[in-house]
């Protein structure tokens, strides 16, 4: 019925500490650790998966710590990339630990950076480890612990921030399009199946992108995935108006030519977002890759239009007016304006003298 007065409790077995499965883990992959008994925990090791998902943790209650295959390692991974005793830990600073790698075949990766095998190293707390498919990461006992953060039990307020910004894309999209209406009872009938139209869409997108996350991450997230498709549609809207009314206000043209540019930039900048909702660990991977591939793309539609049209962007003026009140540089007179413009006849009847030519040859080719 209870502890006698006086009596010992025998400390609790610092070690491997197994929680509930998580999704997506590799199934041929089972971590165990040895530890002594008692004694102050000096440092923790957490093990992960290579999708996040914490695994466990090892309390470190004295160094030198053996990592490996081995079953006589303090903690024991079933890794076929490893060595049986891959890696040594020893005492460090406050905030690190050296690190040695015995292993003969391979190394380890440290936020990045490969480690040969036989390299010594310092493995600071916070950072990100990888040995084979395994995330370690290190937590010492100076490491000060980050804030708590709030928890939401219930889905309620997930799902008002999403409905909240569904509510206001919509409202921005409508109001857009009414700006460009020239026959508003036609607007109007047709209002209706925009609204559906542009909802459905957002629903499909997140839906993909929430099996995804289900697939590789065990959890949905669809209303996230909801939220990031409905700030990335807003703010694709506000780009182009900013960029539309500064080429009117400063009468740079140059500004609403690269709209597609700038709406191309922040719609890869989404889909990094989406990309990090499902695997938050590959974060710094995931945005190379995108930077990389909006770069080709921009690069090549760039190339193709300077070939084509020599210009370097599909629009060849603004296409959007403001009242004149918001222009911040004065008009040229109609005269100046007239002249400027013949300057640019040179210029097109080189244009139209090359497009003659060319219609030429198809037509002799026929």
């Amino acid at each position: 019925g209870g502890v006698r007065p006086g009596a010992r409790v025998a400390p609790a077995q610092p070690g491997w500490n197994r929680g509930p499965p998580a999704g997506g883990a590799p199934t041929s992959s089972e971590l165990h650790a040895v530890s002594e008994r008692g004694g102050h925990i000096l440092a923790v090791v957490d093990a992960s998966d290579r999708h996040g998902a914490v695994l466990g943790n090892l309390h470190v209650t004295r160094w030198p710590v053996v990592v490996g295959r081995a079953l006589d390692s303090d903690l024991i991974l079933d890794e076929a990339h490893l060595a049986a005793k891959h890696l040594e830990l020893h005492a460090g600073t406050d905030d690190s630990v050296r690190g040695f790698l015995t292993s003969q075949v391979n190394g380890a990766l440290l936020e990045g950076e490969q480690l040969s095998p036989g390299q010594e190293f310092v493995w600071r707390a916070g950072q990100s480890l990888c040995l084979g498919r395994i995330r370690l990461g290190l937590r010492m006992r100076a490491t000060p612990l980050p804030a708590e953060q709030p928890f939401e039990p219930s889905s309620g307020t997930e799902l008002a921030r999403s409905s909240a910004l569904l509510v206001l894309l919509l409202a921005l999209s409508v109001f857009v399009s009414w700006l460009d209406v020239r026959e508003p009872d036609r607007f109007t009938q047709t209002l209706p199946v925009f609204l559906v139209g542009l909802g459905g869409v957002v629903a499909l997108w997140s839906a993909a992108w929430a099996l995804m996350s289900k697939l590789f991450s065990g959890r949905p997230q669809f209303l996230r995935h909801v939220r990031i498709a409905c700030t990335t549609l807003l703010l694709s809207q506000l780009s182009t108006a900013v960029l539309q009314m500064l080429a009117f206000m400063l009468s740079w043209a140059w500004m609403a030519r690269f709209e597609n540019h700038a709406t191309s930039i922040v719609l890869a900048t989404g889909i990094w977002f989406h990309l990090r909702a499902i695997a938050p660990q590959r974060g710094r991977m995931l945005g190379m890759v995108v930077v990389a591939l909006a770069a080709l793309g921009l690069g090549t539609t760039m190339g193709s239009q300077w070939l084509q049209n020599q210009r370097l962007s599909s629009q060849m003026y603004m296409t959007a007016l403001f009242p004149p009140q918001l222009r911040l540089v004065e008009g040229v007179p109609a005269k100046q304006f007239v002249d400027e413009l013949a300057d640019l006849r040179p210029a097109l009847d080189k244009r139209l003298k090359d497009g003659s030519a060319e219609n030429a040859e198809d037509d002799s080719d026929d």
